[in-house]
């Protein structure tokens, strides 16, 4: 028997854990948010960090792609998009491209002058 075979499956143990809890947080935090407003909401700041709700963090490409895809399917595939001024036109297009590979179809983008970490509450 090979002594990696241990270590793997802890690792694939490992990486199904991290899936199930991104995808239990996408529900949380989706299922928290106002009812009359059906929309996912991504905000990219202006360091080009997206969060979905304004909470998670989905610089991971495979964790972003899951939790839009939870996204899509717990709003109806409909999403928005804030962002600071100063985000790249690319950030955008990455975030639109993964956005409707994930099933969202109707997408509102929105930009503030104030970045939207910044803004007082």
């Amino acid at each position: 028997m090979n002594e990696d075979q241990p270590g793997e499956a802890r690792n694939h143990w490992f990486a199904w854990v991290i899936g199930c809890s991104v995808l239990l947080s996408a529900v949380v935090v989706l299922r928290n948010s106002s009812i009359t407003l059906r929309r996912a909401t991504v905000t990219i700041d202006r360091n080009g960090t997206a969060r979905l709700g304004g909470v998670l963090p989905i610089q991971n490409k495979v964790v972003r792609d899951v939790a839009l895809k939870a996204a899509g399917h717990l709003n109806g595939g409909t999403a928005s998009i804030v962002a600071a001024k100063s985000t790249a036109i690319s950030n955008l297009v990455e975030m639109c491209v993964a956005m409707r590979k994930s099933g969202i179809t109707s997408v509102v983008l929105q930009t503030e002058s104030i970045s939207p970490q910044q803004r007082p509450e």
